[in-house]
């Protein structure tokens, strides 16, 4: 870093607010492997025993786009970091780590002279990514002294910037537990792992259990961009589009590991509107099962079994039609779909067309055309603050 003084801020990197609010509608499937283990049931697939509904939560699809947005080169704050000695880092560790990317301690007492507090937060936000879109709770503890990892400059780093991090920054990007459209079941075996190779000091050993997988299952979610969140994470629209894609480069890069191998994208539409404070909710339910191959859903094996009922979908859309700027959808052509509960199929390539004849703009999203044009950051560092020398 420079040890000139800061005189002003330079020109922050354009960051257009959010204006509208946007409803995400997600479909995605899940063949033969484990898409939400639950923990405290020996890492069984969620499904409800009493209707057989699989679950997948919000938590677990967060993870999925964390992940993604890190291997696309941003920094995300809510990570697996290890300590030296190999243990790992606590929420006060990543956020030292964070900002000792982007700030000295000679420069944030200059900075703190200069500018209001706030500006603080800011970088936070603009170096998180993730918090940007999650939100965060901060509940920082002190950094001990004698802590052997740090040297004093970066425990006093570290006490500067707690003091202008607020303690919640809410999400303006939240998802609902994606839930099956049809039941879901069990393979009738489950492999039992070998364990696995004992850790770094400090971490247990591997202990044997068993591979609890679903023969398949197709899964729908629903999400919200809240203008107002948005507005105090500062996240843009150029951060808006960049999830287009994200999501759909998400469930197909971070799911090839060998429990969620298996799951796919099928179907995602962000219904962007005209106005603030309106959305119709829980689109996600206008898509239904409608057939398959099979009147047992136990037989159910690959996405050619399932076709997905649209026809609400579409009816819902255009009754709000004067409500809608655009639908932004990439969708799969291995994907079935039908206007009618049990009536003509389509691939669902031909939805873009059948949302359009609703009166309704499409943009249909190009995945491998956007993955360069969001993958790199965009957002201020200390560098983007004006520095002179006296």
């Amino acid at each position: 870093m420079t040890d000139t003084p800061i005189t002003a801020l330079a020109e922050t990197p354009d960051i257009t607010p959010v204006s509208n609010r946007s409803e995400i509608v997600l479909l995605f499937d899940a063949e033969d492997c484990n898409p939400n283990g639950n923990p405290l049931d020996d890492n069984r697939p969620r499904i409800d025993p009493e209707t057989n509904i699989g679950t997948v939560t919000d938590v677990r699809l967060k993870r999925f786009l964390r992940d993604q947005l890190e291997a696309d080169g941003h920094t995300i704050f809510l990570r697996r970091y290890e300590l030296p000695d190999g243990s790992l880092g606590t929420r006060a560790d990543l956020a030292l780590e964070l900002f000792d990317r982007v700030v000295d301690i000679e420069d944030l007492v200059e900075l703190e002279e200069q500018i209001d507090g706030n500006h603080i937060m800011d970088l936070f936000l603009d170096n998180a990514i993730d918090c940007r879109y999650f939100g965060i709770t901060l509940s920082l503890d002190d950094i001990d002294n004698d802590e052997p990892f740090y040297e004093k400059e970066d425990i006093e780093l570290y006490e500067r910037v707690k003091e202008h991090l607020n303690a919640h920054v809410q999400g303006p990007v939240q998802f609902t537990h994606g839930r099956s459209i049809h039941k879901v079941f069990l393979k009738d075996e489950a492999e039992t792992l070998a364990p696995s190779v004992p850790g770094k000091r400090g971490k247990s050993a591997g202990t044997f259990g068993d591979d609890f997988r679903v023969r398949y299952g197709m899964y729908s979610t629903s999400g919200i961009v809240n203008e107002h969140a948005a507005a105090k994470t500062r996240l843009s629209d150029h951060d808006i589009e960049r999830l287009d894609s994200l999501v759909w480069r998400a469930l197909i890069n971070q799911t090839l590991t060998r429990s969620k191998f298996g799951m796919a994208p099928r179907l995602y539409a962000r219904i962007e509107y005209t106005e603030n404070d309106y959305h119709i909710g829980n689109l996600h339910h206008e898509i239904t099962f409608d057939k398959s191959n099979s009147d047992d859903p136990r037989e159910f094996t690959t996405i050619d079994d399932v076709t997905v009922d649209v026809g609400p979908f579409l009816q819902t859309l255009k009754s709000n039609a004067d409500r809608i700027e655009q639908v932004h959808l990439c969708v799969s052509r291995h994907l079935t779909i039908s206007t009618d509960m049990g009536g003509e199929e389509h691939e669902a390539t031909d939805l873009p067309r059948l949302i359009e004849k609703q009166g309704i703009d499409v943009n249909v999203i190009d995945v491998r055309k956007e993955k360069q044009r969001y993958s790199d950051a965009d957002r201020q560092t200390f560098a983007d603050f004006e520095i002179e020398a006296e």
